[in-house]
């Protein structure tokens, strides 16, 4: 299931993820999200993110941006590598090593990412490894340089059916300590109303 689907003939069309995709971002917890994001963006300066997994990449859902927060670039349905950030390695989350390598096995590492990004899958699964015994990702300088990002998966059921990631500067020390608590806290509080089931209306 992919965003894009090539026909017989070569063209490309809209693919049924992209209107999957589409759906989801009516979901309720998606929507709550909007509040959770813009609260931890006006508190700090910080650009907040919902992202959500299509294969190898990382599809920006949602975002907000606090004043002076770093944001380069930053637009709705922006897809990035998704071992190249933060939140991209907290869609892996719930992922097997096997599983993640086989995913990643394609993937361009060269060219691409921060100073400290990962050059390899296994690089990738070995920092998720490490990631997962704190409960929270914190990525430092792995994207973009003099950019740290704080990422947490929104978890259904074991399953990462997205994530929510916080960046800042590397040298906001007191943010990033705020961020720590904040960001998985959210992801948490998200996960659980995207674990509701839907009432259907009488």
């Amino acid at each position: 299931m992919r965003l894009l689907e090539k026909a017989l003939d070569g063209t490309l069309r809209v693919g049924s993820a992209y209107f999957a995709l589409g759906a989801s971002r009516h979901d309720a917890w998606l929507r709550e999200a909007r509040i959770g994001l813009r609260r931890l963006a006006s508190s700090e300066r910080t650009s907040v993110r919902v992202l959500a997994a299509d294969g190898p990449r990382a599809v920006l859902l949602r975002f907000e941006s606090g004043h002076g927060a770093p944001d380069a670039a930053v637009r709705p349905g922006m897809v990035t590598p998704i071992w190249s950030t933060g939140g991209g390695r907290a869609l892996l989350w719930h992922r097997e090593r096997t599983e993640i390598l086989d995913l990643l096995a394609a993937s361009s590492f060269v060219g691409v990412g921060g100073p400290n990004a990962s050059r390899s899958p296994a690089d990738v699964v070995d920092r998720l490894e490490q990631d997962r015994g704190t409960g929270y990702i914190e990525a430092v300088e792995e994207f973009e340089y003099g950019v740290v990002e704080i990422a947490a998966p929104v978890l259904v059921e074991g399953d990462a059916v997205a994530a929510v990631t916080a960046a800042c500067h590397s040298t906001d020390t007191q943010a990033r300590a705020r961020l720590r608590t904040e960001v998985p806290r959210l992801a948490m509080h998200l996960g659980s109303i995207a674990g509701r089931p839907v009432v259907p209306a009488d």
